[in-house]
């Protein structure tokens, strides 16, 4: 496990709920157009979407969206680290495309990425809770499992 990056996981997640995290990779003008200027709701259901929100959910005011890990593609902060979007979509990591680019990121088995961040792993009332997201993974840090 990749402590650390863990927790800077929890830290954005933090920055999603409260409305102060912004997109901070460098995106070309067509990306920009994409993601309708960086206003990205939390979907759980999404790695990024940029369509209309009525494909995604009517709880959201805004045209994107993007789970935990699809928001970190667009940090600056998990950039540095290396991990990245693969065209707008999936994460890559170190060449790894998808959920094993994901638990090589953040030194995890495809089970317990799956228990973080895949939506399959979550009641639906959590869709759009990034504090859910981040609650999992603070207990997975602190037993080294999610139950």
């Amino acid at each position: 496990m990749h402590k650390q990056r863990l927790e800077l996981m929890i830290d954005m997640l933090k920055e999603v709920d409260a409305g102060t995290w912004r997109v901070s990779v460098r995106l070309t003008p067509h990306e920009v157009a994409e993601l309708h200027g960086g206003d990205i709701g939390f979907d759980l259901g999404e790695w990024l979407n940029n369509y209309e929100t009525e494909a995604v959910s009517d709880d959201l005011d805004c045209d994107c969206t993007a789970c935990a890990v699809g928001h970190a593609m667009l940090d600056k902060r998990f950039e540095d680290q290396g991990l990245v979007s693969f065209n707008m979509g999936a994460p890559m990591y170190d060449g790894i495309i998808g959920w094993w680019g994901v638990c090589d990121f953040f030194g995890l088995e495809r089970d317990d990425a799956d228990a973080l961040f895949d939506i399959n792993s979550y009641a639906d009332e959590f869709r759009h809770d990034p504090l859910a997201v981040a609650d999992r993974i603070r207990e997975f840090i602190k037993f080294g499992r999610y139950p």
